[in-house]
């Protein structure tokens, strides 16, 4: 059973975006990574969010094109590269508050080591979220899921508010030893 699907003009437009997009991102991020001068833990994270980004160039938008011309293709790696960016961006952004709070605490507590762990981790946590977005036939699995993402900025925030704290009560009380 093979059905077609019509082609509207818009569906053109947007294919026509894509590819636009697609090479355009593919080249930027190709630039970024070979560019990148800035201090390892920032440049681990900054470099992940650009090859991220070069999937999203490279796979995603082609096969977002392919998904318009024929909708039966699986978007996996659509899900993947998305939730990839995402949390690298998150991540990115929490380094980047702890730089500006932490001042000189900053290079002994944002190590290179816990940066490629936070990048693994992230792409393990996005691995595995690509495959719960794969069975959505388990609809409240998924909604589950889609819960606790949707919740995670809200329970790392207040950790990382709290962990700021902590550090903070740590450096005042050992000034006074």
């Amino acid at each position: 059973m093979n059905e077609t699907h019509p082609l509207y003009p818009s569906y053109n437009v947007n294919c026509v975006f894509n590819a636009f997009s697609a090479y355009t991102a593919i080249m930027l991020n190709i630039l970024t990574i070979y560019a990148m001068r800035v201090p390892k833990p920032l440049k681990t994270l900054l470099v992940s969010l650009a090859v991220s980004d070069l999937g999203v160039g490279l796979l995603t938008q082609p096969l977002s094109i392919a998904l318009m011309v024929n909708p039966t293709y699986s978007t996996i790696v659509t899900a993947l590269f998305v939730y990839a960016s995402f949390f690298i961006v998150m991540a990115i952004s929490v380094v980047r508050f702890l730089a500006v709070h932490l001042h000189l605490r900053y290079q002994e507590l944002v190590a290179h080591k816990r940066a490629v762990v936070m990048v693994i981790s992230i792409l393990v946590l996005s691995v595995f979220l690509s495959l719960v977005d794969l069975f959505t036939f388990i609809t409240w699995l998924s909604l589950l899921f889609q819960a606790f993402v949707s919740l995670l900025p809200e329970l790392f925030i207040p950790e990382c508010i709290s962990q700021h704290a902590i550090t903070q009560t740590k450096c005042k009380s050992s000034k006074y030893k």
